[in-house]
């Protein structure tokens, strides 16, 4: 509280909330490149800078482009530079355009998805994406389901799913790292099919540990005679956080970590998205941040509008607020 005497303001933490919507590059920014401009380096660039902006549609052919609607001008200048600090809590700089460059869109979609700036006089490039860059839609999302061979329930009436050698190690495989230093992160999903005795578990998210080929469902627990439960062995059982592309040509050319990390899925069935925080190109397979909550029970949900896009900042910067630490948060809109 703040006295009617008090001489001094004390001093105040506060977090203000807003909603984060995507701004379609609107203030003439883009999200870093993080593949391309790996080698980047934002010290190179300063406000007020005359540069020229270069566009491509696979990131290896590029082009000069000129202001949007004036064919003849190809000079911009950095308007303003400065650090972001998004909603997950990650930063990267921004390099606000004085003018939008033309980058061939069709009905206001952008068919150059690429772009760097290049600093007159200089080799020095920042390589950056448009907020479209990467879309895949309608891809197949396959699943890794297993039934088990038997299902029972330990001495703390725990339920214990038995599984062939084959998919137990398959179904251990998303999660190696996990089930050997940090077992509580190993986490199932199932899928009843016709076995409602046990519909309490459907879509749920369960911690998994293992014996040998018998995973046990840590936590959830049936108290009756589970012997008596009709179709057992028609349950699912499929990692939640972890899930392997591999045949799935949409995704098969991102072979770099970079390519997909911080992208969105979202569930053409449902419309529940998830964030990407984890892709591993060499195996093309990728980690959410949560587990979905509405996979569908067939073998192969779909997944479109699989893309490079980091959660979009609002567009009032200049309405940012801090907290006394000085770290940027979500503006009040």
């Amino acid at each position: 509280d703040i006295s009617a005497d008090q001489t001094e303001i004390p001093e105040i933490e506060y977090v203000v909330r807003g909603r984060v919507i995507e701004c379609y590059n609107f203030d003439n920014s883009y999200i870093p490149d993080p593949r391309l401009g790996s080698g980047d380096a934002h010290t190179n660039f300063l406000e007020g800078d005359i540069v020229t902006v270069e566009k491509s549609s696979n990131g290896s052919s590029w082009s000069t482009t000129n202001v949007q609607g004036t064919a003849s001008d190809t000079s911009f200048r950095i308007l303003h530079k400065y650090l972001l600090t998004k909603n997950d809590g990650t930063q990267h700089y921004r390099l606000l355009l004085d003018q939008t460059p033309d980058l061939d869109a069709v009905n206001g979609v952008p068919t150059q998805t690429y772009l760097r700036i290049k600093k007159t006089g200089t080799a020095n490039y920042w390589h950056m994406n448009t907020y479209n860059h990467t879309n895949i839609s309608n891809q197949p999302f396959p699943l890794y389901r297993y039934s088990p061979t038997a299902v029972s329930k330990d001495g703390s009436n725990q339920i214990t799913c038995t599984f062939t050698s084959d998919h137990a190690t398959i179904l251990k495989a998303a999660y190696t790292s996990e089930i050997s230093g940090q077992p509580g992160l190993a986490t199932y999903s199932c899928h009843i099919g016709t076995c409602l005795g046990l519909k309490g578990i459907q879509d749920q998210n369960m911690v998994g540990t293992w014996s040998g080929n018998v995973l046990t469902l840590v936590g959830v627990k049936y108290t009756g005679d589970i012997s008596s439960v009709s179709n057992l062995t028609a349950i699912k059982i499929f990692p939640d956080t972890k899930f392997k592309l591999t045949g799935v040509s949409g995704v098969s050319a991102f072979n770099n970590n970079a390519d997909l990390t911080g992208a969105t899925i979202t569930l053409l069935h449902s419309g529940e998205s998830r964030t990407i925080v984890s892709w591993v190109g060499s195996e093309l397979r990728l980690v959410v941040d949560s587990p979905f909550q509405t996979l569908s029970g067939q073998s192969h949900p779909i997944l479109p509008h699989c893309f490079r896009y980091f959660p979009p900042e609002p567009p009032l910067r200049r309405k940012y607020r801090t907290c006394s630490t000085g770290r940027v948060v979500d503006p009040a809109v």
